[in-house]
């Protein structure tokens, strides 16, 4: 699961609601990956798309798909 949030909403906007969400998805047992990304974190290309950058993110490369 990932939750798109940018890098200053982050730091900027503290929401404890928003942090519990973020803590019960990270402990689901159902759930393999809980990531919090966006704009500002790194990795996050501001000349891509959205799409792209999550795509990015949350797919394989596509040489280790096989």
């Amino acid at each position: 699961m990932l939750f798109l949030l940018s890098y200053a909403d982050y730091l900027e906007r503290p929401n404890s609601v928003f942090y519990e969400i973020v803590d019960a998805a990270r402990r689901h047992p159902g759930l393999e990956v809980a990531d919090v990304w966006g704009p500002g974190w790194q990795d996050w290309d501001d000349s891509l798309p959205v799409s792209v950058n999550i795509a990015r993110r949350v797919l394989p490369p596509r040489a280790a798909i096989g």
